[in-house]
Formats: C-alpha cells, sequence, structure tokens
C-alpha cells in the first residue's frame, strides 16, 4: 500500500509538475542578494504584458527566424523591448565564495524513488538494471524520459517533485558515447515543466509557467545527447543554487544521476562523460557560477540564456582555465562561451561587459559580439566565445537558442 501511495504521488508530480506546495523555506543570502538589488538595466516584468514584435510571434510559433535581419557586430536600431517571465534582478560582482549559500542536501531525507514505474527502487550511484532485464545495447527505438528522486540533488530529497528529470531522444545509444547537457531552468518554473511543449503549472493552485520545449528541440536536431534537468528552487522567484555552490556538490549530483539510470537506459559513470555543457536560463545562473568553477567536474561549454545577471567573476574564472580551448580561427574550438541577452530581460550591461574584455583573450576568429538583432546562420555559430543581441522575449531565448546551440556543438 505504501508503494502505491508513492507511485500515485510521484504520477501526479510529473503529470503538469502538479503537487502539493512546499513548505515555505528561509531567505537565504543569497535570495537577499538577488532580489534586494538591481541594475540599471534591470526590469520589473511582473504582471506585464509580454510584448514581442512579429518576427518574435513566429518564432515562439516556431515558423520564422527569431530576430530582425541586420548585420552583424555592428550597432544595429534595436528590436522592441521584449518582456518575458519574471527575471531576477541584476546583481554583479557575486564571487564563488559567495555561492555557498544555498541549502545543504539531506542525504537521509525521506522521498519517493521512482523511475520509469519502479517503485521504491534504489536510485544510488550503485543502482544496476534488474538483472532478469536485458541490457540494452542498440540506440533507442524511441526517446526515453526518467524522473530521479536524489540523496545529492540541488536540494533536499522529497516526494514531491523529482531531483532531476533525464530526457534521451531516439537513437541515443545507452552504452555509447555520452555527451550530456545539463539545464538550469530560471524562476518560477520547473524541471518537469521546461522539458516539455505545453505550459503546466508547477505547483497545485498556481498559474500555468511557459515551457521551453527542450526534449523536442534536442530530438530535432538529431543529435544523440544525454538531457539532465536538476530541479532547484520549483515555482520560487529564487536564484538559490543549494548544493550545487559548494565545492563537489554538481559532482555528486552527476554521479548519483548517471549511476540511476534505469532501462532502456544504462547506469554510467562522470569518467564516461566526454563532453559536459551547463545551460542556464535567467535566475539559473548561480547554479550555473557554482558548477563551473566549484562543481568538481570539468565543463566544456556554458550558455548563459539571459542569464548573466552576476557571478561575473566566476564565469571568468572559468573561461581563463583554458583559452585556447577556445580556438583561433572559429572553426577549432573546443570549448564555447555563448552569451545572449535581450533588451527587457535586464542582462545588457554586464553581457556587453563580458564581450568587451573577452575579445582580448583570443584571437579575432575565436570570438564573435553581434549587437544586431540578425537571425545567424549556422556558420556563425563556430566560434568558442559568443556574444548576441536578441529581440526575442525573456523567455523566448530559451525555445529557440537552445536548440541552435545543441545542433551547432555537442556530440556527433
Amino acid at each position: 500500500m505504501r508503494a502505491l501511495v508513492r507511485l500515485v504521488a510521484a504520477t501526479v508530480a510529473l503529470a503538469g509538475c502538479v503537487g502539493a506546495p512546499a513548505a515555505p523555506e528561509p531567505v537565504t543570502a543569497v535570495d537577499v542578494a538577488i532580489d534586494g538589488q538591481r541594475g540599471a538595466d534591470a526590469a520589473e516584468l511582473d504582471g506585464e504584458a509580454d510584448l514581442t514584435t512579429a518576427d518574435e510571434v513566429a518564432i515562439e510559433d516556431a515558423s520564422s527566424g527569431p530576430d530582425l535581419p541586420a548585420v552583424a557586430d555592428t550597432i544595429g536600431a534595436g528590436a522592441d523591448a521584449a518582456a518575458g517571465d519574471a527575471v531576477p534582478g541584476e546583481v554583479k560582482d557575486v564571487a564563488p565564495a559567495q555561492l555557498d549559500a544555498g541549502a545543504a542536501v539531506d542525504a537521509q531525507a525521506e522521498g519517493a524513488a521512482v523511475s520509469d514505474g519502479a517503485v521504491d527502487g534504489d536510485t544510488s550511484a550503485d543502482a544496476k538494471p534488474d538483472s532478469d532485464a536485458a541490457v540494452p545495447q542498440a540506440a533507442l527505438a524511441k526517446s526515453e524520459t526518467q524522473p530521479l528522486w536524489l540523496n545529492n540533488g540541488a536540494f533536499a530529497k522529497n516526494a514531491t517533485w523529482p531531483s532531476a528529470v533525464a530526457f534521451a531522444p531516439a537513437g541515443f545509444e545507452p552504452a555509447g558515447a555520452l555527451h550530456v547537457i545539463v539545464y538550469l531552468h530560471g524562476h518560477y518554473n520547473c524541471a518537469t515543466n521546461v522539458l516539455g511543449d505545453v505550459d503546466t503549472v508547477c505547483k497545485t493552485g498556481g498559474s500555468k509557467r511557459p515551457a521551453s520545449k527542450l526534449a523536442s528541440q534536442l530530438t530535432a536536431t538529431g543529435v544523440k545527447a544525454l538531457l539532465l534537468v536538476p530541479e532547484v528552487k520549483v515555482d520560487e522567484g529564487s536564484s538559490d543554487p543549494g548544493s550545487f555552490a559548494k565545492p563537489g556538490g554538481f559532482e555528486a549530483f552527476l554521479s548519483e544521476a548517471l549511476g540511476a539510470l534505469q532501462p532502456p537506459l544504462l547506469p554510467r559513470k562522470v569518467a564516461d562523460v566526454q563532453t559536459l555543457v551547463i545551460a542556464s536560463h535567467s535566475g539559473g545562473y548561480l547554479a550555473a557560477a557554482g558548477i563551473a568553477t566549484v562543481g568538481g567536474v570539468k565543463v566544456d561549454q556554458v550558455w548563459l540564456l539571459d542569464s548573466l545577471y552576476g557571478a561575473y567573476p566566476s564565469f571568468v574564472t572559468w573561461a581563463k582555465q583554458d583559452l585556447p580551448g577556445f580556438g583561433k580561427a572559429g572553426s577549432d574550438w573546443k570549448r564555447r562561451l555563448f552569451v545572449v541577452y535581450t533588451d527587457g530581460g535586464g542582462t545588457v550591461t554586464l553581457s556587453k561587459q563580458l564581450a568587451a574584455e573577452a575579445k582580448g583573450w583570443v584571437p579575432a576568429g575565436a570570438w564573435l559580439h553581434d549587437q544586431t538583432t540578425a537571425t545567424w546562420a549556422d556558420a556563425d555559430y563556430g566560434h568558442g566565445l559568443l556574444f548576441k543581441h536578441s529581440g526575442l522575449s525573456h523567455h523566448g531565448v530559451t525555445t529557440y537558442y537552445f536548440g541552435k546551440l545543441v545542433g551547432n556543438g555537442p556530440g556527433p
């Protein structure tokens, strides 16, 4: 009976991220820093209409290009300011040491452990597929989505929301080359919602939140990468990174998450990862900064989708760990930093500042800053250091640029 109750609870949570509201958590130093400071470019978007151009409406319907045509590397006329979902205030110069304000993971937290219909299963890093199950070696015939309840998530395990959701597209080879993309959602959203195509509620009685269509974007590219969407703060206006701000916190998460994969996927190890991408939207930037600098795992690419509100020194530190990796002539890059900013998102100042600084780090062919809202050709993504002004809404950048970056980056 207990197993049945847990299964029902987990199923409800995944069907639109609906569940009982979590108990209020104490305000942390990180929350105070984010919610109490705003730069000149930060915009109060709560309650405002989503102002989009005709092109933006077309893009969000997946039927047109994202930005107005213009010439790259020049200052364009500027698209209409686009208000999207709520954005955090701009916070500057948040050093890695300041990221430790997140709540620690309670390794003994009670919670459900459900994966692909298995109730009370072992989802630790040592979990093994059922001995009677066939060990899959061939590529997946169809896509696979698995919720993961972990002891080493960003926050303590609970029965309502999974610690992360794993997605593998059709054609993914469970025992083959492992390319991992980690996506960190922003304020007022949740992992299961951003993965899907349809806007859903994250908490019972809450408003529908904008989906980012991550699974369908990944599938459309044909790239056979594994997507992991960790749960951070569920449907809250908080950028608290939790354990991802602690030394080795992300490595513990990744090790357990890969080891918890169930058939038709296979348990894997951190050492199997050939490419690791960290993508952050909006308020996910503090978690991204912590992972990139103190996470304990080599990060190959960082994508900041209207997300550079602060932690500036952390991203500079990560970039300077291997400047030659960004290449010399564009196509020879092995590392990539992509920063996109919108007029209404509040990230303009720091994004332009980082673009100007980064120009001096590498040969000219490795760097591109497009201050227009022009639509890029695939060849434009072939640089190690990329900075893009977008006319899309604050949320619209997630439904377009995630797929473009995947299709022009990690994996075979």
